[in-house]
């Protein structure tokens, strides 16, 4: 008996190669034209009508797919907003390379936060879903969890740009 616990152990631990991973994945792979037309239709519904309007079933027909489709990669609307939320942020707030130019980094960091907030779809996104968050305990706590990503990466390259003498340190 020992022995079965053992072995289940070990090939608990197993990590199998991300190609193999991939094959054994049920079903087929998502296509990304899918994903995208959600999220564009998430977040035109969002700077259109707001986020009570906002809804699977308004997505669905924005989008062109249907429900089922968008329930497979979302459990409910909040996580479907911050999902579309993250993407944005992804693709118009871009990570800075650590270790490269501390001074740039945190031109560039600070920079494209404020272009994020005035010159891209999140600004207006950001602009409607904040008063609603004190009602949506489990919207805020997605999007914590996005800021919270962002921040580790921006306190990294402010530790960098102290240690290499660009910032001063607090005192």
């Amino acid at each position: 008996m020992q022995f079965i616990a053992s072995a289940a152990v070990v090939l608990d631990s197993y990590q199998l190669p991300s190609d193999m991973q991939k094959k054994l994945q049920p079903g087929r792979p998502r296509d990304p034209a899918t994903d995208n037309a959600i999220t564009e239709a998430v977040i035109s519904l969002l700077l259109e009508r707001g986020l009570d309007a906002t809804t699977i079933d308004a997505v669905a027909l924005r989008s062109g797919v249907a429900r089922p489709t968008i329930y497979r990669r979302f459990k409910d609307k909040h996580m479907m907003v911050a999902a579309s939320v993250e993407k944005i942020l992804e693709e118009d707030l871009p990570a800075p390379q650590l270790g490269s130019d501390a001074r740039e980094n945190v031109l560039t960091m600070m920079m494209n936060t404020i272009d994020l907030l005035t010159k891209t779809p999140f600004g207006g996104i950001f602009r409607l879903v904040i008063p609603h968050l004190p009602d949506r305990s489990r919207l805020v706590a997605l999007t914590n969890e996005i800021g919270d990503q962002r921040r580790i990466v921006f306190n990294e390259v402010l530790r960098e740009a102290q240690a290499s003498g660009v910032v001063s340190p607090d005192k």
